[in-house]
């Protein structure tokens, strides 16, 4: 059970008037004498009403008192009036005209946004919840600028929440969480500044789509992977068959390559043994050998085999 400072207060208000019952002090006047009460022996009957008086004075000053804890905050209405805020420590409020009408706390706060169904831009329904951190700046305002400040907070995440979701496909609304909660934080915050109350942060904690939307996606997800591996077999195909067809080629190529060094070595060792002579060559009389030779071997390979295969005879020394 837990003992509260107001509780503690009565109690010793009842101790109080216990010792100064009606029935003493009606005892007193009738025998004009001092109480029998052992606290009050020997006292005549005005003083006894004094210290009655003395009593209950002290235990209405003990019930006026107001005790506020850090961090906390209290509003007093005088007459159903706004009168004055109450701090952290000890205060006196003067009842019964001083009623504490509102308590709250300045400390950050943490309001749990219920899940609650919404649908996506392409109507795909999902269910989503948040958690929202807020802190009242303002006792006063949010007192009497709304009627119920968590509950009017409450509400309107549920609103823009359900808006927010609305703008977003159903892909979007999986990859875009913090966009969302960057658009939560500053629409409740532009609505809240009237109410005295600050949003520090918005956190979108769950969304769940319903369950034909989850079996469809599990399906596009099979549907995915398949994709990606047939692409990936289909690749890989690829590369063999091109590997295979560039070996080939570069071998084809590489045999060409020896074949025509192959021949290029060959007429160059028949050259080391041609014989340039005018009796052999008679359709070249007159023309000097050595210029003959210089001509020749100014050709190309291909123009010497072509050269070589038009001569008529070669007769090696």
């Amino acid at each position: 059970m837990k003992v509260s400072f107001r509780m503690i207060t009565q109690l010793f208000c009842i101790y109080c008037l216990s010792l100064a019952s009606p029935k003493s002090i009606s005892n007193a006047y009738r025998h004009n004498d001092a109480f029998y009460d052992p606290l009050s022996r020997g006292t005549s009957p005005r003083k006894t009403a004094l210290k009655t008086c003395l009593i209950a004075l002290s235990c209405y000053s003990f019930s006026c008192l107001q005790v506020v804890t850090s961090g906390d905050e209290c509003l007093v209405e005088r007459f159903g009036k706004y009168h004055r805020k109450l701090g952290p420590g000890w205060h006196f409020v003067f009842k019964p005209f001083d009623v504490v009408s509102f308590r709250a706390t300045t400390r950050e706060q943490v309001l749990d946004v219920p899940p609650q169904q919404c649908y996506t831009l392409d109507n795909a329904p999902i269910r989503a919840d948040a958690v929202v951190f807020m802190r009242i700046n303002h006792i006063e305002m949010a007192k009497y600028q709304v009627e119920d400040v968590m509950g009017a907070i409450l509400n309107l995440c549920l609103t823009q929440l359900r808006e927010e979701v609305g703008k977003l496909t159903l892909d979007e609304s999986f990859s875009s969480r913090e966009r969302i909660n960057k658009e939560l934080l500053k629409d409740l915050n532009a609505v809240t500044a009237t109410w005295g109350v600050t949003i520090t942060r918005v956190e979108l904690q769950n969304m769940e789509p319903s369950k034909d939307i989850l079996a469809a996606m599990e399906l596009q997800m099979a549907a995915e992977r398949k994709k990606r591996a047939a692409i990936l077999r289909s690749e890989g195909e690829r590369s063999t068959l091109i590997n295979e067809a560039e070996g080939k080629a570069a071998a084809a190529v590489a045999d060409a390559e020896a074949q025509r060094k192959t021949v290029l070595l060959n007429i160059t060792e028949i050259l080391k043994y041609v014989t340039w002579d005018r009796e052999v060559y008679p359709i070249r009389q007159g023309i000097p050998k050595s210029h003959l030779q210089r001509s020749y071997q100014g050709l190309a390979p291909q123009r010497r085999i072509a050269s070589l295969c038009s001569i008529g005879s070669i007769s090696a020394s």
